[in-house]
């Protein structure tokens, strides 16, 4: 992994020395030194890049460890399908009935084999898309939960100024006072763990995409909550399992055990041990591929339903989050006209943060489910708009 960091500050510590040596040698100012520094400073300094999911899946692809590993992997299978494709090159009439199978079998995996490892390797990469997909969620949700800390600190110091207003004039009393204080620290204590958590979901992702653990991204949010169409359930599961390569791997496991099967009966009867060996291999494997594609067909639907309940959840949230925005301006103005105590506005105001947190995680919540729901079809969830 490239370590920038480490680099800026080799640069700037080499400038450093050289700005000191240059200064111990002729009388320069102290503001001249500074202005010098300020402006390799500024050099060095690299603006955050824009990065929106799509960038990331793209870097994670591109530099993923873990794809990487499965591609040596992958490689590993197709050497094997190598060497049975030497043995298959053999006739296979030696005589000797083991011998004579273990040429055929060889001849079906050395077709087979190479599709299966490419698979392998393609249902890795929809794992890898996945993690990066909640990553991001995680990353955008942290980054909404931080501005909902600063306007929450900013409304917190709002109400202690209007507090201490009518404290001054005898509206208001010193415990009033102290409990808005103690609120305020709260608010500040609050918004530095939501920077906390941020750069710690920044750090989760930049892990996923092989990029400095401390790099920063102008985060870009181009998923839509609101006009949103899905692709039909049933479009969905036709592209699954004609296309997903978790689906196909599994079919091609059956394949292989029941070509190997089939090769058996045609050398030895039912009584023989090899046959039953090959046989109880031939069930296990058959039903283990039906049960992966029941399975796969399940999650596609509750993932799809749950795509489905997030989607209301937002929508139903964000009228309830207006409502409550209105109400505490109200409350705002109310209470500066003496008109409800200063309880009466926090209640306001903590109905107002309870409704904006339930819409941040609701979103968070269709942003993960959208994520898990193209990781099971293997395809876009959202229909694009022709």
């Amino acid at each position: 992994m490239k370590n920038t960091n480490f680099k800026k500050k080799v640069a700037l510590t080499m400038v450093s020395m050289l700005t000191l040596s240059t200064f111990l040698a002729s009388p320069v100012l102290a503001e001249d030194l500074a202005a010098a520094s300020a402006e390799v400073t500024q050099v060095i300094a690299v603006e955050p890049v824009t990065l929106n999911v799509e960038d990331a899946l793209k870097l994670a692809l591109e530099n993923s460890f873990e794809l990487k590993i499965a591609e040596a992997e992958m490689n590993n299978s197709v050497m094997t399908a190598s060497q049975q494709r030497t043995i298959a090159r053999e006739d296979a009439n030696t005589g000797v009935y083991s011998s004579d199978l273990a040429i055929e079998i060889a001849k079906v995996n050395r077709e087979i084999l190479p599709t299966l490892a490419k698979e392998t390797y393609n249902a890795k990469k929809t794992e890898v898309a996945l993690g990066v997909k909640a990553a991001f969620a995680e990353v955008v949700f942290a980054k909404e939960n931080l501005v909902l800390a600063q306007k929450y600190k900013l409304q917190a110091d709002e109400s202690l100024a209007m507090i201490k207003t009518k404290r001054t004039l005898g509206q208001a009393s010193d415990l009033e006072v102290t409990n808005t204080e103690a609120e305020v620290a709260t608010k500040a204590s609050e918004q530095i763990q939501a920077q906390i958590t941020l750069d710690q979901k920044l750090m989760d992702l930049n892990l996923l995409m092989n990029q400095d653990l401390d790099k920063t991204w102008i985060i870009e949010d181009t998923m839509a909550t609101q006009t949103v169409e899905l692709v039909p359930l049933e479009d969905m599961k036709a592209y699954m399992f004609e296309n997903h390569p978790m689906v196909l791997g599994s079919n091609l496991s059956f394949s292989v055990a029941e070509s190997t099967f089939d090769l058996a009966k045609g050398y030895y009867p039912s009584n023989v041990w090899t046959y039953r060996y090959a046989e109880q291999d031939y069930l296990k494997a058959k039903y283990q591929n039906q049960l992966a594609l029941l399975s796969q067909e399940k999650s596609l639907v509750q993932a799809y339903m749950g795509v489905q309940g997030n989607l209301e959840a937002i929508k139903a949230l964000e009228k309830n989050v207006a409502t409550v925005n209105e109400s505490y301006r109200v409350a705002k103005i109310r209470f500066e006209l003496g008109m409800i105590t200063s309880f009466q506005l926090n209640e306001a105001l903590l109905m107002q943060q309870r409704m904006e947190s339930n819409l941040a995680n609701a979103k968070r919540g269709y942003r993960l489910s959208i994520a898990q729901l193209e990781y099971i079809s293997g395809m876009n969830a959202i229909k694009i708009a022709e």
